[in-house]
């Protein structure tokens, strides 16, 4: 009989953008759009709170940032 690995939960992450630095190219939206969008405004929006099970598409969209305007800060356990 095998044992199954297991696997740990997703990490929570918590997420600012820098306004200053965010030129709004979108590709944040492309990578995570349940946690980042343009609205009507042409603002940017976003969930600072995303789900867990959010954060490897909210990674993604940090690393791709070209201005580098997305910090994200893992959050404990509780």
């Amino acid at each position: 009989m095998a044992l199954e690995p297991k696997t740990a939960p997703p990490a929570r992450v918590s997420v600012s953008v820098d306004n200053g630095h965010c030129h709004l190219y979108g590709l944040c939206q492309q990578e995570a759009p349940e946690v980042f969008g343009l609205g009507p405004d042409g603002r940017l929006r976003y969930t600072p709170s995303p789900a867990a099970s959010e954060t490897a598409q909210v990674l993604q969209a940090a690393r791709i940032c070209p201005m580098a305007a997305i910090t994200i800060n893992r959050r404990r356990a509780l």
